[in-house]
This record gives structure tokens, sequence and C-alpha cells, in this order.
């Protein structure tokens, strides 16, 4: 008997057309955050190993220059940038397409406070809602870094922050924050910039210093009652105001009286000044001295579609000098009165006493009625066709604006959209009223 063949079938379920296993999104989103973590660990390790700095970046006039981390997934611009009264230099650490997991910044103050470096540190750490767990010095070839270790209890956030008073009221604040809990990281970098620091005596700035210790000493009533080339009392003087193209964008004229010398504020000046824009802006001020520039009281008032505000500054004899502002809402900062600091509605007195000592160009710290405390080189310069000087202040914050001596003539002809207010102003000016 012939047998019947049996064909037995068995039936297999494929798992997809190429035998791979199909995965859950969850399980996808898990594995792509795995891998994005392994990617930002190896950053981090990169990083860790070896801190790669810039070229030492240099603020210009300053004779400070420093060196910020840079590759292994830190990022900075390399440019210093002006804010209020500082200088700002950052890098973030921003490892992959990750959000920033640490930040290095430093901070170079004009007219700081001198503070003790602990002070500065507990004002830190309750802004941050701290603690100081450690702090120490970091020595550089030319500075000493004080530094404090703050950290928020149960979290993973931490700072390093450094701090070293310069010359001039200046002051340099260093700054490393991270975020993911690594605190080598932060610490490596923190010690990596501090390191990198180089500062020279700038000597413009010292210049500027002792031209203006000479007009204290002198008193600023002589350059109102008996210098051979005074400055006219109750006779305007003219600043144009200029942008980095060179174009006139305003003006400002002042007036210097000098009173009874028994007087506690004895050296009275008002000013008018205009900004040509879109919206054109004007400020009157009302300044009052002592004889020696170690007082004075400074009231302004600033008037545009966008701007209704009025400052004041008061200046104390510990060379404290308080800012206080009235817009929507009121503000007060202290800053340090530096020994290169002067008023702008003062600069007239600067320019005759660089004429007197032969100075060709110094740099000094330029106070506006607002508070704003900007450097400024100031040249002296011979026109080729006349003989005369050209005495220029060029604002060194980075816009290119300077402030240019200059005649009414001169400031009728630039300003014809101001040419009647400029001469009724100028009467009011004359007569010291506010």
């Amino acid at each position: 008997m012939q047998k019947t063949p049996v064909t037995i079938i068995i039936t297999k379920r494929m798992e997809n057309t190429y035998g791979m296993k199909k995965y859950s999104p969850d399980k996808i989103v898990l594995l792509a955050l795995f891998v994005l973590a392994l990617l930002i660990a190896r950053f981090i390790t990169a990083s860790r190993s070896a801190i790669e700095l810039t070229d030492p970046i240099e603020l210009n006039h300053t004779g400070l220059s420093v060196s910020m981390p840079a590759g292994n997934g830190w990022r900075t611009n390399g440019q210093w940038k002006y804010q209020q009264n500082s200088f700002t230099l950052t890098s973030d650490f921003i490892p992959v397409s990750a959000s920033v997991k640490a930040h290095a910044g430093c901070r170079y103050l004009l007219a700081a406070v001198q503070t003790d470096p602990l002070l500065i540190f507990e004002q830190k750490a309750a802004s941050v809602d701290g603690i100081i767990t450690e702090t120490g010095q970091l020595r550089t070839d030319t500075l000493t870094v004080d530094w404090a270790h703050i950290k928020k209890p149960q979290t993973l956030p931490s700072i390093f922050l450094g701090t070293v008073q310069l010359s001039n009221s200046r002051r340099l604040d260093i700054e490393v924050f991270q975020a993911t809990g690594d605190t080598d990281l932060a610490e490596q970098t923190f010690r990596a910039v501090a390191k990198s620091l180089k500062f020279q005596s700038n000597e413009l700035l010292q210049t500027g210093g002792e031209i203006l210790d000479e007009i204290k000493n002198i008193g600023l009533n002589h350059f109102l009652d008996v210098h051979p080339a005074k400055i006219s009392q109750n006779t305007p003087v003219f600043f144009l105001i200029k942008n980095a193209a060179g174009q006139n964008v305003g003006f400002t004229m002042d007036v210097l009286t000098s009173s009874d010398r028994s007087m506690q504020f004895n050296i009275e000046a008002v000013s008018f000044s205009y900004f040509r824009g879109r919206y054109p802006r004007e400020r009157r001020t009302l300044f009052q001295s002592n004889n020696t520039l170690n007082e004075f009281i400074w009231k302004s008032q600033n008037a545009s579609l966008d701007d209704r505000s009025v400052a004041t500054i008061v200046l104390d004899r510990t060379g404290l000098m308080t800012v206080s502002k009235l817009n929507p809402s009121s503000e007060e900062k202290k800053y340090q009165f530096g020994p290169a600091a002067i008023p702008k509605i003062l600069l007239e007195l600067l320019f005759t006493q660089m004429l007197d000592s032969g100075s060709e160009k110094l740099i000094v710290d330029i106070v506006e009625a607002d508070g704003i405390v900007t450097p400024a080189l100031v040249s002296k310069t011979t026109e080729v066709e006349n003989g005369r000087y050209v005495l220029k202040a060029q604002l060194l914050n980075g816009r290119g604006f300077h402030y240019e001596r200059s005649g009414i003539e001169n400031i009728l002809k630039q300003f014809p959209e101001r040419a009647d207010y400029i001469l009724q102003k100028n009467k009011l000016l004359e007569q010291n009223q506010f």
C-alpha cells in the first residue's frame, strides 16, 4: 500500500518586512533622550578634561584683557558690550542643541562702590536664595581675585563668583553659573578664566585724573574769575553731539557762574540739551557744587514723547554718588565718583586746563545728568588751515558718539529747526532761569 505524502504547513507571524521589532512611541522617545544624555555627558567630559579658551579679548583703553571658554560646547561672540556704567563679556555652554547648561561672564564696572568682597558674595547669595559654601583667593601675575562658591540647598545650580578691585574706581567681577550639578565643570571654567586675566595701568586714564586733580586744587572759581583765558560768566558754552558717521545729532549749551566763596555751593551751572531724531528730546539741568568738586547737587528734567523723567544726583564728601530717578517707577542707585570722573556740564573746564597743561590726549569718565558714566578719550588737534585747536571727547561705549566744542553761529546753522528756540533759551540761560 502506497503512503500518501503529508505536508505540514507551519505559519509564522512576521514582525515587519525586514524582520525588525516595532517599538512604541514612548520607548522611542526614551531612547532618544538616552542618546541625547550620552552626547551631553560626552561634551561635559570633554569640557572638563580640557577647557579651551579664546585668545585674550582686550577691553580697549583699559589695560584689561581676559580669555573666555570657547569650543567643546562653549559659545561666545568674543566682544565686550557696554551696559549701564559697565562692560560685559559672556560665554554660554550649550551642548548639542540643548538649552544653556552653564554661563560664564565678566563684568567691568566703571564706578563701583568700594565694597568688601565678602559683602559682595553675601549679597549675591541672598539674591539667589543660596549659601556660601567656600571662599578663597586666586592669584594671577598682576591681580588677586577673591572668590566664593555659592549653592542653592537641595538643588543642582551653583555659582562661582570672583571679584577684584582695580584702580580709578573700577572693579571686575567673574561669574560662572552651572545648572546641571556639575560643580567640577563650573570650578575649572572659573579658574581658567580668572587665571587668564591680564591688567596693566592705563596711563591716559592716569593723566585724566591728574588734570582733574589740578582743577580741584586750583578751584573751580579760578576758571571763572581770574583765569587768563577765563570762561565768561553768563555766556553759553556750546558742544555739538555727533554720531559715528560724523553727523550732527544734537547739541548742548552750558552756562557757568561763581558766587560768594563763603557759600557751600559757590559754583552754579545751568544747561540745555537737544537731541535730534524721530522723537526729539530735550534736557534741562541745574548744577550746584563747592569749589573743589567734592560735593555737588545736580537736577535734571527730560522731555520727549516717550520720556518725562526727573533725576537728581548728590555727591557727598565720601565720594559716594547717589542717583535718584522719578519716572513711572522710582529708583535709586549708588556709584563711586572716581578720581577721573567729571560732570559733563564742566567739560569746558577740562578743556581749558588741558590746554594749559599741554596735554594732547587723556581719558576721563564723563558723568551725564541722569547718572550714566561713560569713559571718554579727550584729544586735542590743530586745524592746518587756521591753526586753531579742535577739542573732542570721544565716548568709549562702542557707539561712536562724541562731543565737539562749537560756537552759537555753527549751532544755529546746523540746527535751523531750533534757531528761534536756541536764541530764546540763550536768554533764559544768561538769566540763570531753570
